[in-house]
């Protein structure tokens, strides 16, 4: 008997008692040690020896009583062709490793267990295998042919390959497969558990089942695949072609999906909120509900009155007709969700952001609800810039031109936060108006906070607002821009600039800074009032003479510019801030435009960067973040530009660079060294160390190494902690580096496992005791104990302690001991003696 490979076989079969989602059937497990310890008889290789009944030539071979009693049939024919009629109960089969079977188990009768360690079937001579009911195969070898399971609580555990159909009949039937199969899969009723590899022509998971494909399986299928069952996938599922989830049907997954084809969902559920799936062709959510972690359209998506709810990020790279009553939302309050569309986004459903933030490549056509604001990525939206300051510190600007998330910077080893930031908000600037009296766009709100706290390493939206649109129409008015906010703080999209027709639309719109408003003939728009401490209002329209005009809009800096005066009235002016690392000036209002005799012209933009009334290409537009879009005369209104959000942090360059720091205990001296090496310093004074024991709340200092100062080679540095606690532990360890003007820092928490010193009594006497301090000594009683160890002394007293001293022997300790002790106050004090891993505490009165 080869020991090796039985213990493999065991291995092997063991492996399906760990996949098994139901109670383990030990019937099987306890008559497979009865053949192997009872009746001598191997798991694998030849199954000759403890048989009852043995088939060794190709055809023919004993006959097999029918009754209860258990036996043992083995099949060691190199090539067994003849057919063998079971037509028992409590037998186990045995299918040698040398033996080719090529004809057919009739009758599997009932309670069997069929252990196949060869080759059943070939090719060209495929032999299938129905089982009966409590029948259980295993295979460890080959199959070929197809595996039908009929009867309640039949099993078959593949291990090995499986060539053919598998077809489970009985809602009690179990099928494993920690091995290979390809062929088909049917499932009318039991389970599957899938640990290895099943590549299917076809797949039929009808309802009433359940596949569970564990994080080690794969399961590749080339056709189309409905679904009907409750399919749970850890592992890999790939389909070649279309997959259909109908109303029977769920697919929970937490690992990965692949689908060459198209995915429609007919009213049922797919999870995959914590995995990953990509579609090569549409998506169809017919009412369904649909729960995408990571997920990938390549062709359009169709949510009719479904839900589609974003735990992370979906790509589509068509269009998305959201329909009915479908929502497409964000998932996660606790993380930003992104949904990418490649193509248009229509229908009459919603974007959601109630369940967290959802951030949309382009603007939403129509219903949102929450926090749904247009962005990307942070690659995509974010740009850092970084100015060096001459003094060991750098400021690091986060400029912020689209909605995203952001991930708060933290401390590092090679910089820290040195204060709160100063933060910038900037909403979109509101659009001109139309007509040749129409208003200018006001700016956007504008917030700037000199001192925020930030969490350092939290994730947060970031979310910059849009510029309103310039009106196309003298019955519309310009719209208006939307809001940016960061953390607590909310500036208000700018107001839109009236157009000259509608009574309504003729007054400018009320936001971070009020639109300018328009005028027809003796009708005056009002002007767009602004939001307190953000912006201020736009400017009525008026006339001067025969001349009509309308009103700027307002900027952050002053309102817009009223009647008074020739031509249409300029935007208000904005308001420059630095913190970009230049000065730059944001939310001006947009120009008004004017019409008749007297007026001198159009308005401009407030400070030059306003939108101009009828201005030329580009220079209608808002100019600088949050700046209002001019009017127009004819043509489309002036867009107000999109806002912007920028935070500004200084970080002080820590003045040293750990390469490594690292702890080693040795045990022969019972000392922790504690070495580490640094990359380069620069005012670097000294190190202190710290330790903490159990935990990291409680530090204590236990010693200085100096510095070298400035370095721009590695410096390598070395402390030994000679007196680890006795109790030992998990022993923590830190640097603070200092620098030469007392700023300091710390370094990474390092641990080292200590062993305890035995604690013993009664190797040591002390005396006399008491004592005045007069001839005290300290003798050795149990010389067992020592060998000649070095002796560690010190004395501990309530109000006093003596520094650790080694000495050599017995003789040097008392010539030591009794100078201390004269010097101790009266009272208790304690004698701590240590050698190698052994301690002894005597207690000691002073009179």
């Amino acid at each position: 008997m080869n020991y090796l490979s039985n213990l493999d076989l065991i291995e092997r079969y063991l492996s399906f008692l760990f996949y098994l989602r139901k109670p383990v059937k030990y019937s099987f497990f306890s008559l497979l040690l009865c053949i192997c310890i009872g009746n001598n008889v191997a798991l694998g290789q030849a199954c000759d020896s403890g048989c009852d009944f043995i088939f060794d030539t190709a055809t023919g071979g004993p006959n097999i009583p029918n009754n209860t009693i258990p036996k043992v049939i083995c099949i060691t024919a190199a090539n067994r062709t003849g057919n063998i009629s079971l037509n028992t109960q409590n037998a186990t089969v045995c299918i040698s490793e040398n033996t080719v079977f090529t004809g057919t188990i009739t009758n599997t009768g009932s309670n069997n267990t069929i252990n196949n360690f060869g080759q059943y079937g070939a090719i060209g001579s495929a032999r299938s295998i129905a089982l009966g009911v409590g029948v259980t195969y295993n295979n460890f070898g080959t199959h070929i042919g197809n595996v039908t399971l009929n009867g309640a609580n039949s099993t078959y555990n593949n291990s090995g390959d499986q060539t053919g159909s598998v077809t489970l009949n009985s809602s009690t039937s179990d099928y494993t497969n920690s091995g290979t199969q390809t062929g088909n899969l049917n499932l009318n009723g039991g389970s599957v558990i899938n640990s290895g590899q099943i590549i299917l022509n076809t797949g039929n998971f009808n309802s009433g089942t359940s596949f569970n494909n564990l994080s080690t399986g794969s399961v590749s299928v080339s056709t189309n695949v409905n679904i009907n069952n409750s399919f749970d996938n850890q592992g890999s599922f790939q389909v070649t072609g279309t997959l259909i989830l109908n109303s029977s049907g769920s697919l929970s997954n937490s690992g990965s999906v692949e689908i060459t084809g198209n995915l429609t969902s007919n009213s049922s559920t797919l999870n995959s909120q914590s995995g990953t799936i990509n579609i090569g062709g549409t998506l169809t959510n017919n009412s369904g509900t649909l729960n995408i972690g990571s997920g990938t359209v390549a062709g359009n998506t169709t949510n009719n009155n479904g839900n589609i709810n974003i735990f992370g990020q979906l790509n589509i790279g068509g269009n998305l007709d959201n329909n009915g009553s479908g929502n497409v939302s964000a998932g996660n309050n606790n993380q930003i969700n992104y949904l990418n569309v490649g193509g248009g986004i229509s229908g009459s459903g919603c974007l959601n952001g109630t369940e967290g933030t959802l951030i949309v490549n382009q603007p939403p056509p129509g219903c949102t609800n929450g926090t749904v604001a247009v962005g990307g990525s942070p690659s995509d939206c974010l740009q850092i810039l970084t100015i060096e300051n001459g003094d060991g510190t750098v400021d690091r600007i986060f400029r912020f031109t689209c909605s995203t998330g952001w991930t708060i910077p933290n401390n590092t080893e090679e910089e820290e936060i040195v204060d709160e930031a100063q933060v910038l908000i900037v909403a979109g600037g509101g659009g001109g108006g139309r007509g040749t009296s129409a208003g200018g766009g006001g700016a956007g709100g504008l917030i700037f906070q000199n001192s925020v706290s930030l969490n350092p390493g939290s994730t947060i939206p970031v979310i910059v607002g849009i510029g309103g649109a310039g009106s196309t129409s003298t019955n519309a008015r310009g719209q208006n821009g939307t809001n940016s906010s960061f953390l607590s703080f909310t500036a208000i999209g700018g107001g839109g600039g009236g157009s000259v027709v509608n009574n309504a639309n003729r007054n400018g719109a009320g936001g971070g800074s009020g639109g300018g408003g328009a005028r027809q003939g003796s009708n005056n728009g009002t002007a767009g009032t602004g939001e307190f401490g953000q912006g201020r209002n736009g400017a009525g329209g008026g006339a001067a003479g025969s001349g009509i005009r309308g009103g700027g809009g307002g900027g952050a800096g002053g309102p817009g510019e009223g009647s008074n005066g020739a031509g249409g009235r300029d935007g208000g002016p904005g308001e420059s801030y630095d913190i970009s690392g230049e000065s730059i000036t944001y939310s001006a209002g947009g120009g008004a435009s004017s019409t008749g005799p007297g007026n001198n012209g159009d308005g401009f933009g407030g400070s030059s960067v306003g939108g101009n009334a009828n201005g030329s290409g580009a220079l209608r537009n808002g100019r600088s973040p949050g700046s209002g879009g001019g009017a127009t005369s004819s043509g489309v209104g002036g867009n107000g530009a999109n806002g912007i959000v920028i935070v500004r942090q200084t970080f002080r360059i820590l003045p040293v660079e750990y390469l490594y720091f690292e702890a080693a205990f040795r045990r022969q001296e019972r000392v922790v060294e504690l070495r580490w090496a640094t990359g380069k310093e620069w005012e670097n004074s000294h190190f202190e160390i710290e330790r903490a024991v159990g935990n990291v709340r409680n530090w204590e200092k236990i010693g200085r190494i100096e510095g070298r100062g400035y370095s721009d080679d590695p410096v390598e540095y070395l402390f030994k902690d000679q007196k680890p606690p006795l109790v030992g532990g998990n022993i923590f360890y830190r640097l603070k580096q200092v620098d030469f003007n007392g700023k300091f820092a710390y370094s990474k928490v390092i641990s080292v496992r200590v062993p305890a010193m035995e604690v013993i009594n009664g190797v040591w006497r002390a005396f006399p005791n008491p004592t005045d301090g007069e001839n005290f000594r300290v003798s050795l009683v149990d010389r067992s104990q020592y060998e000649e160890e070095a002796i560690t002394l010190r004395l501990v007293h309530p109000m006093i302690f003596t520094p650790p001293q080694t000495i050599a022997s017995e003789t040097e300790m008392n010539a030591r001991i009794e100078e201390l002790v004269r010097k101790m106050p009266k009272g208790v004090f304690v004698v701590e003696i240590q050698w190698g891993r052994k301690v002894e505490h005597i207690k000691v009165l002073k009179q």
